[in-house]
């Protein structure tokens, strides 16, 4: 899932995370990406992986949006 932090809320921005879904698919295929972990690495639009928001079955990334 991807959210960004809006004064301290995380909030989902539903036309970014549409397109932050898309960049992710491309970067899976140009890196050639086979196992989950490997899109811990996405780092696209001022979206990170975050360790302390992840689960071992979601991964979340977050970004700033002051």
């Amino acid at each position: 899932n991807f959210f960004e932090d809006v004064q301290g809320k995380l909030v989902q921005k539903g036309v970014y995370c549409k397109m932050a879904r898309g960049e992710m698919v491309r970067f899976m295929a140009e890196n050639r990406i086979e196992k989950p972990e490997g899109i811990k690495q996405f780092a696209v639009m001022g979206y990170h992986f975050s360790e302390e928001l992840s689960s071992k079955k979601e991964y979340v990334f977050l970004r700033k949006n002051d």
